[in-house]
């Protein structure tokens, strides 16, 4: 679990980044770093329930999305990992490589395997 929350804290800047993007994301919401504090001390329900108000917000920051995918898909809630990370892996601009692999272990988790195949082909080309 701790070594989750390491790789979260370090990689959720490169969530949103995109290739080619002309300017630096948004500030990331404070909830992704109390959601990373509740993962770091074993709560996964805490650090969901912190982050799934963002969920409908127009606007949210990719990256507390994509956080809140990871986080689905420890909780085993693959379709709600699906759900929350497919619209923003179809949107070229926004997706990049970390969100499209998030997707790609949620769909493959769903035994979507051609699904998962083109997103994680698109996130190499991305990387």
């Amino acid at each position: 679990m701790f070594f989750v929350a390491v790789f979260l804290l370090s990689v959720l800047p490169a969530f949103a980044q995109t290739a080619g993007q002309a300017k630096p994301p948004d500030p990331q919401p404070p909830q992704v770093e109390e959601a990373a504090k509740k993962l770091q001390s074993g709560d996964l329900k805490g650090a969901i329930a912190v982050l799934e108000p963002l969920r409908n917000q127009r606007g949210t920051h990719p990256a507390a999305l994509s956080m809140l995918g990871v986080l689905y898909l420890q909780a085993g809630r693959p379709n709600d990992s699906l759900a929350l990370l497919e619209p923003i892996a179809a949107d070229g601009d926004r997706a990049g490589p970390l969100i499209l692999q998030s997707a790609a272990r949620a769909a493959l988790a769903l035994g979507q395997t051609a699904k998962a195949e083109a997103y994680l082909e698109r996130a190499v080309a991305k990387a």
